[in-house]
């Protein structure tokens, strides 16, 4: 998985929602799996955080498991699952979320 990254502003807050999976027809296009490609991909969102930045990171993968991903001291992870799903869906299929920051 090839992700582009031209872009020099920086942020205070990156939203990101990945597809649990996806396959591209296109030639020399690798697929994408969640857990298996999340942590280079918050590697990206890093690049283009303020050092005081916060990454809301949701998916709706239900095996995913965040300890995988953030396995270095760098990163800390808090995962706000309970806080951003509505009463409504509480106990039902939902997407799990976390607030990640550097350390």
């Amino acid at each position: 998985m090839t992700f582009l990254h031209h872009n020099k502003s920086k942020y205070d807050l990156i939203i990101c929602d990945p597809p649990s999976f996806s396959q591209s027809k296109r030639k020399g296009v690798q697929q994408f799996q969640v857990q298996k490609d999340a942590k280079r991909l918050l590697a990206y969102c890093f690049k283009s955080l303020k050092p005081t930045g916060k990454i809301l990171f949701s998916t709706n993968y239900r095996s995913f498991k965040m300890d995988e991903v953030i396995s270095n001291e760098l990163w800390n992870a808090k995962e706000m699952t309970g806080q951003f799903c509505s009463k409504d869906f509480e106990g039902k299929y939902q997407s799990r979320s976390w607030v990640i920051k550097a350390q």
